[in-house]
């Protein structure tokens, strides 16, 4: 039986987010992983399974392709119906909302990342409004706090925890664990996981 393939970059939190749904789903054996820069010269392969050249993508073994994160992990739900991690009704919609958070949160940091790299001079204006968005999101996920829980695992929850650990990663502006210790408390528990710790946010390989 052929293998479905996942294109994805160490450092992406949204690669991340899919890699662990995929190992909580227990499909790692049926999909092969394969790292992908989407900054590289040459994109052709990339963009002919996704054409905005983003990563990550699901390439299934009839050809065609998933992409984005979100779509992915409802993909591989419904592939592997046993463990659902989106759920039905009001325990779905909790779900995407997580998820739309931690996809946010993911969001302005990626997009903060994105500009300090650019050549000409950074704008301190958005820099600072995407530092707020962050500050927000990361006070939403505080106050929701006592409503995760580390010993079940679901959509919404691995995208909180791979948002807030790509802030810790790339992000060192403020500090994130004082300002919010509820959630990186909830975060270190949560990164003791099998498929995070499997995950880890790292370069691509030189």
């Amino acid at each position: 039986m052929s293998k479905m393939k996942l294109y994805y970059a160490p450092p992406s939190p949204y690669s991340r987010k899919v890699r662990v749904f995929m190992a909580e789903k227990n499909l790692e054996d049926q999909v092969d992983v394969e790292i992908f820069s989407p900054y590289g010269e040459d994109i052709s392969s990339l963009t002919k399974v996704n054409p905005l050249g983003k990563i990550p993508v699901l390439i299934l073994p009839d050809g065609s392709n998933i992409y984005d994160s979100s779509v992915i992990c409802e993909f591989l739900n419904i592939y592997n119906p046993e463990n659902d991690l989106i759920g039905k009704s009001e325990e779905r919609i909790i779900n995407l909302r997580q998820n739309a958070l931690g996809n946010g949160i993911m969001d302005v940091a990626f997009n903060i990342v994105s500009e300090r790299r650019r050549d000409t001079e950074n704008s301190a204006h958005w820099i600072s409004r995407w530092l707020n968005a962050i500050e927000r999101g990361l006070k939403s996920v505080e106050e929701d706090i006592a409503k995760f829980d580390t010993s079940d695992v679901s959509l919404g929850k691995i995208s909180i925890a791979t948002a807030v650990g790509y802030v810790d990663f790339r992000i060192k502006d403020k500090e994130w664990r004082v300002i919010n210790p509820k959630v990186f408390q909830w975060v270190d528990e949560f990164e003791k996981r099998k498929s995070m710790k499997e995950t880890m946010y790292g370069e691509f390989p030189k």
